[in-house]
């Protein structure tokens, strides 16, 4: 059996939200599991068996199994882990399979163009488009003098359209939803 990194990173946590009394439906997982040769076409079916579960929606489960990938990530290149957060919640709501209508792929919703410049391989895979998106990010944050608006104004729209008003929407719910995450955490 062929174990992806996806495998890892979903189905592991995973095992962490599931209470001693499982429900019914997953006390025999094979109907959701029908083959681990393609995981990836049954985490919406386990996510909808969780949530229901649990009461969470999609977005909370998934934020609980990247939640620590984004932490380690954001340590170790030296950025707050509460901004790298909220701009994963707001590109792509934890969704490591998000598309967009121009093309940005994974958590950080990196356009190929710019995880090659980056020096990422493979945008898909959760590890490297966090790594590619922080390093644009610092790119950015360096480019503007660390004003954390304009850089983060630019990584939404690109460093030419970083003035037009969406771009500084976007900064703005950004900074807004760190502050909310960092006080969420503080008080507990």
């Amino acid at each position: 059996m062929k174990t992806t990194l996806l495998t890892k990173i979903v189905f592991l946590p995973l095992l962490l939200l599931v209470p001693v009394t499982v429900p019914t439906s997953l006390q025999d997982p094979k109907h959701l599991i029908k083959s681990f040769e393609d995981p990836d076409l049954y985490i919406d079916q386990i996510l909808d068996e969780i949530s229901n579960y649990h009461g969470k929606d999609h977005y909370n489960v998934r934020k609980t199994i990247f939640d620590q990938i984004i932490k380690e990530i954001a340590s170790s290149e030296g950025i707050d882990y509460y901004l790298i957060s909220a701009i994963v919640q707001v590109e792509s709501s934890y969704d490591p399979s998000c598309v967009s209508r121009k093309g940005a792929v994974g958590l950080m919703q990196l356009m190929p163009i710019t995880a090659k410049e980056m020096g990422i391989r493979n945008p898909h895979d959760v590890k490297e488009n966090l790594v590619g998106g922080i390093k644009y990010l610092k790119k950015l944050l360096k480019r503007y003098n660390n004003d954390l608006h304009a850089a983060l104004a630019a990584y939404n729209a690109g460093p030419a359209r970083r003035h037009v008003r969406e771009a500084r929407m976007y900064a703005k719910k950004v900074l807004s939803l760190r502050d909310k995450l960092k006080n969420e955490d503080i008080s507990g």
